[in-house]
């Protein structure tokens, strides 16, 4: 069943996102037109020049390893 949604209309949550292997990702999938909401926990760097040029990122920090950090992305 089709449900008229285009692939343009989607969002992913790509954990980890600083790494090298997250950046690829991130990058394939807003060459796909998708919106990326992409976490890093403290290394932004990559995605801070990413989130400059592109309009659907949006950054998203949080180390897993602090139930605060965690409690402020609700």
């Amino acid at each position: 069943m089709y449900s008229g949604i285009t692939m343009k209309d989607k969002t992913v949550l790509i954990l980890g996102s600083s790494s090298d292997l997250g950046v690829i990702v991130v990058e394939k999938f807003l060459k796909k037109g998708w919106k990326v909401l992409a976490h890093y926990n403290s290394n932004n760097k990559k995605l801070k020049n990413l989130e400059k040029k592109e309009k659907k990122i949006e950054l998203i920090q949080a180390n897993f390893n602090n139930i605060n950090s965690i409690n402020y992305i609700k």
